[in-house]
């Protein structure tokens, strides 16, 4: 497993907001402590310096378009996500400012049927594997036990839990039209603190709303 020392906002509570709707060209995301003081922020590549911030982390190529980086409150990029999809699997590779690759958050989509199916049963579902290194074997999930809620727990492969995620749906305007969108609480477990995941799990609700957010669009990201 690749360490992830150094830990970034080391805050047990972890709260991300986003300013504008997935199409906009000032796309941010604020990230807060739960007395609401500002620990950081994300940004989308291709708006200003978040595409040079990113591009030594990836190289050429990898997820050219589709990459994140995060800032710490001095503007210090602290992470980089990069996304690239193969059919209905999405990679999403997370690696820490200096370099150091953390791993990556996959997604596996299922086929149409089964996940009308799946809905319509609320069976259980999980949004994410994690990874560690990026193509290396399964080291926790993002897990929900019932697909319609909005509770996640995110745990490492012996099943101790690291996190514990939380959505609520926000309405706001963006532009001429309101629209509905995520915000995240992100309660990290007392263990997580020096966990070696504790800085992959800190993407997890970046990665959720780019992927899976209620205003998703095609071609946003990857």
């Amino acid at each position: 497993m690749t360490g992830g020392d150094a830990s970034i906002f080391p805050a047990g509570v972890l709260d991300y907001t986003r300013s504008e709707g997935l199409n906009s060209p000032r796309l941010r995301w604020t990230i807060l402590d739960e007395q609401q003081r500002e620990l950081g922020s994300a940004q989308l590549q291709g708006r200003g310096a978040a595409a040079k911030a990113t591009s030594y982390l990836f190289g050429v190529g990898v997820g050219n378009g589709s990459q994140l980086a995060v800032f710490d409150a001095a503007g210090a990029v602290v992470l980089g996500v990069a996304a690239r999809a193969q059919g209905r699997v999405t990679t999403v590779q997370v690696a820490r400012g200096d370099g150091l690759q953390l791993g990556a958050l996959v997604r596996r989509q299922s086929g149409f049927f089964r996940t009308v199916a799946d809905i319509f049963s609320h069976a259980p579902a999980t949004p994410f594997e994690l990874v560690s290194p990026p193509d290396g074997p399964v080291v926790g999930t993002v897990h929900q036990d019932d697909n319609t809620k909005d509770e996640m727990v995110v745990r490492d492969a012996a099943g101790n839990e690291l996190a514990q995620l939380e959505r609520s749906r926000q309405r706001s305007m963006h532009g001429p039209r309101p629209i509905v969108h995520h915000t995240y609480r992100l309660r990290l477990a007392p263990p997580a603190a020096a966990h070696p995941l504790r800085n992959l799990v800190i993407a997890v609700p970046l990665v959720h709303d780019l992927l899976m957010g209620p205003d998703r669009a095609d071609g946003v990201f990857p």
